[in-house]
């Protein structure tokens, strides 16, 4: 099998260092960009992107790449070689997807920094349980790989790319994976403007009607949180601000739902630029 390695970004300063790892992989990486990059490397080639949306952006790149296996990544996450080699060898014969772990490189101490702990917590033992006993996930947008051939052109307007290309690798015969050492390090969102900005449009487009299976739901959040509410907090302090994020949920959920489903907002208006995780 041949691998390709595709970043999404724009105006990301942080893909320079993620560029300095990921060439030690010895692996074609294709830049989708509406920016211009000053870059000499015969193994990185650059593919235009016109900015209709990631979504748009994977619909056109892909048509372009001949590889096998692609794995998507980010402009502003931090990567390394190890996480790519993990990745690659998780697939065999039986394999679709694989989907890499989250580390928050946000402050703790903080409250919105504890949130991202906290829900990237959540979201990586939910992804190990339903690897574990082959069952649906949603990969992590950050980093993922595909089998290219499994790949259906994402919808218009489409907000949750990789929750929808998780779920038509779900749909053939091939397996989804999660891989513990794959690792992707994010920067989260440090206000809360922009923590509603990015909850909304990454949550919201599991109400869109594309995706018929999701582990993302008011109900399902609730019951899981309140379960890891008496696990994760290690002060009085931790526990009271997880209670505010749970408060925080449930007002993002009504905003999704009056956005989406009543006031049908267009992709433009919910898919913002999230200045607070560059």
């Amino acid at each position: 099998m041949s691998y390709a390695i595709i970043i999404t970004t724009a105006g990301h300063e942080n893909i320079t260092k993620l560029l300095d790892e990921l060439e030690k992989t010895n692996i074609k990486i294709y830049i989708v960009t509406p920016d211009k990059l000053n870059i000499k490397n015969k193994n990185i080639e650059i593919i235009k992107d016109f900015g209709k949306g990631k979504g748009e952006a994977l619909n056109f790149s892909i048509d372009k790449i001949k590889e096998d296996i692609l794995i998507l990544t980010d402009g502003d996450v931090y990567t390394n070689k190890e996480s790519i080699q993990s990745l690659i060898t998780k697939f065999d014969k039986n394999t679709g997807l694989v989907s890499g772990k989250i580390i928050s490189l946000n402050d703790r101490n903080t409250i919105l920094g504890l949130w991202s702990h906290f829900l990237v917590f959540a979201a990586n033992r939910l992804r190990l349980q339903k690897s574990q006993n082959k069952d649906f996930f949603e990969a992590t947008g950050y980093l993922f790989a595909f089998r290219k051939s499994l790949f259906k052109k994402i919808p218009k307007g489409m907000l949750s790319e990789d929750g929808y290309i998780s779920y038509t690798v779900y749909k053939s015969e091939y397996e989804l994976k999660y891989d513990p050492d794959a690792i992707v390090f994010v920067k989260f969102p440090n206000t809360f403007s922009d923590w509603i900005k990015q909850k909304r449009r990454a949550t919201g487009g599991y109400k869109q009607g594309y995706i018929e299976k999701t582990n993302r739901s008011f109900i399902k959040e609730a019951y899981n949180g309140i379960i890891l509410l008496f696990i994760y907090p290690s002060n009085i302090k931790e526990f009271f601000y997880l209670i505010l994020l749970f408060i925080a949920r449930i007002y993002l959920w009504i905003r999704i739902f009056i956005d989406i489903k009543i006031r049908k907002l267009p992709f433009e208006k919910i898919w913002l630029r999230i200045e607070s995780t560059k």
